[in-house]
């Protein structure tokens, strides 16, 4: 019973960590479809891990970007974090994205 509750925190956690506005980063449909075809899926994280990354997320300055959040978290998770290395995996697909949006179409 006790390892049902305590997956059910883990899972219940990092749908809050995915789910976060300030996880949410806009991209164009082909980079979104390259990324998910070149990145494999996360494990989900331990509830600490969630719980540390979204107290991290949620005491970043507003006038942050999804983006300047992102780097915070992976900065402050640091090297060998499953989550820290995840984000760095999927920042290529993310700054691709974020630099298509900017362009303009006349």
């Amino acid at each position: 019973m006790f390892y049902a509750r305590r997956d059910m925190l883990s899972y219940t956690l990092s749908a809050r960590l995915r789910n976060h506005e300030d996880s949410q980063i806009i991209l164009p449909v082909g980079i979104h479809n390259e990324l998910h075809a070149n990145v494999p899926s996360m494990h989900v994280p331990t509830a600490s891990m969630a719980r540390l990354a979204l107290g991290h997320i949620n005491t970043r300055p507003r006038q942050y970007s999804t983006l300047d959040t992102t780097r915070s978290l992976i900065d402050f998770m640091g090297d060998g974090d499953p989550t820290a290395e995840h984000l760095k995996l999927q920042m290529p697909f993310i700054l691709l994205g974020v630099e298509a949006l900017k362009i303009t179409h006349i």
